[in-house]
């Protein structure tokens, strides 16, 4: 599983786009020098959303914070025990798996969440979450946000070009996923 990132953005500039741990780290380190009269904002590459943390102290305060508990040692996945209906073919077909029913079965709802369809969506609901929170007083942003879920790429592309640099890079890169052929 990859890890997902989060991207620093102060006022118009990105600062870092990084694993969680190391952007809070990073803005730990730079906020003495940032003047406060700029928006500092935080967004989870994974959706697009923008995220508040905490950011008093030192490394270790706001990390202790931010950062969830690891699972203890050993610890094992939650399992739901639910029954399944198939047709005898299908279990045949399952029983003569080497890795054991429950492992394909979610090894094979894994890959069916990964397919195109749902990561072009995934990637235009994440473009979108960011364009309303750092684009939506934009030049044109509604025109992208309709080319971006008509799968007009160029169109999304020229509608971006007037605005700040790394926020249209950020942009951009989120919603690459949408516009791959025959994702939309």
């Amino acid at each position: 599983m990859t890890q997902s990132t989060h991207t620093a953005f102060y006022g118009e500039r990105r600062l870092i786009t990084a694993p969680l741990a190391d952007v809070l780290a990073h803005l730990a380190v730079r906020l003495s020098g940032l003047a406060p009269n700029f928006p500092l904002v935080l967004v989870n590459d994974g959706d697009g959303r923008t995220t508040d943390f905490d950011l008093r102290g030192n490394v270790e305060d706001i990390l202790r914070r931010a950062l969830p508990d690891p699972p203890p040692v050993g610890a094992r996945p939650v399992r739901t025990p639910r029954s399944v209906t198939l047709l005898p073919r299908h279990w045949d077909w399952l029983n003569d798996q080497p890795e054991g029913s429950g492992a394909v079965l979610r090894r094979l709802m894994d890959e069916a969440m990964q397919r195109n369809t749902s990561r072009a969506q995934a990637a235009q609901e994440a473009a979108q979450h960011f364009m309303t929170a750092l684009a939506g007083n934009l030049p044109y942003y509604q025109a992208a946000s309709r080319a971006l879920y008509a799968g007009q790429e160029e169109e999304y592309e020229r509608f971006t070009r007037d605005w700040p640099d790394d926020i249209r890079a950020h942009a951009l890169h989120l919603a690459a996923p949408a516009f791959i052929s025959g994702a939309s």
